[in-house]
């Protein structure tokens, strides 16, 4: 279950045959479009639970499990690197990363610490720690997290998604509001890389907190620059269905080396 990230999945999902994998995959929590509300909310009494489309979820899928091992995968909250980074702002800064091999700074802009940057990501992603302490408390085989896709190289591809996004909901305005399609500027390469990899570093703190297996994209994913590659993608900032898969059999190792060391 997860945020848009989780489309590829279950398109991937969809595709395979019976047999090819030792897992069965199911997807019914993907995008914004299936999914309403933060992640835990509150009940009457103030305390803490899952949203209610979760429990239901849960509930639908351990029971199809009849008894048999049962894991959830979590791929919310994979996106906040590129909500940050992805465009330029007129208020630019840049940051000093701990691995600064690699990593350019960008000229003229503001430079800040690096832990206010990982403080700023920690608060963004600090909902999912909340969802894995709820999950904690369900009976579960198992809880992974998928890692968001690497951000994606090239700056050409990305300003052709986004001018056609762009120009789709101009379209969808122009009776009352007329044409408000912008100007915008994709900012360098190794910035939003950073951006990408404090994100990957939170998460995976969030991950060993709450004893949740934390999956890093595999290395065959990336390109020379340490993007997404090009077979991988879709739009400005989503992979496609062959990454999904990609991603499912990656889950399907780590699912069977789990059940095989509990026997």
């Amino acid at each position: 279950m997860g945020g848009s990230h989780a489309n590829c999945l279950r398109f991937a999902a969809s595709h395979t045959s019976e047999h090819e994998y030792d897992v069965d995959f199911a997807v019914p929590i993907y995008g914004s479009g299936t999914f309403a509300g933060s992640l835990v909310m509150k009940d009457r009494l103030g305390k803490d639970i899952l949203n209610p489309i979760i429990i239901t979820k849960l509930n639908e899928h351990l029971k199809l499990s009849k008894g048999e091992a049962f894991w959830v995968v979590s791929n919310f909250l994979g996106n906040h690197a590129n909500r940050i980074s992805l465009i330029k702002t007129d208020e630019m800064f840049d940051f000093l990363n701990l691995d600064s091999n690699g990593h350019s700074f960008s000229e003229n802009v503001e430079l800040l610490p690096y832990n206010l940057i990982k403080e700023i990501m920690s608060r963004m992603i600090a909902p999912l720690e909340e969802l894995f302490v709820q999950l904690s408390t369900k009976k579960l085989s198992g809880i992974i997290h998928i890692e968001g896709p690497p951000p994606v190289w090239d700056e050409q591809h990305i300003e052709a998604h986004l001018l056609d996004a762009q120009k789709k909901l101009a379209i969808q305005r122009m009776n009352s509001h007329g044409d408000q399609s912008t100007d915008f500027e994709i900012n360098p390469f190794d910035f939003r890389k950073k951006m990408w990899l404090i994100q990957c570093e939170v998460t995976q703190e969030i991950c060993e907190r709450n004893n949740v297996i934390y999956l890093h994209p595999p290395a065959h994913l990336f390109n020379e620059q340490g993007g997404l590659i090009e077979k991988a993608l879709k739009d400005s900032v989503h992979a496609n269905t062959w990454y999904g898969k990609e991603i499912l059999t990656q889950i399907n190792d780590e699912i069977t080396k789990g059940l095989e060391n509990e026997v």
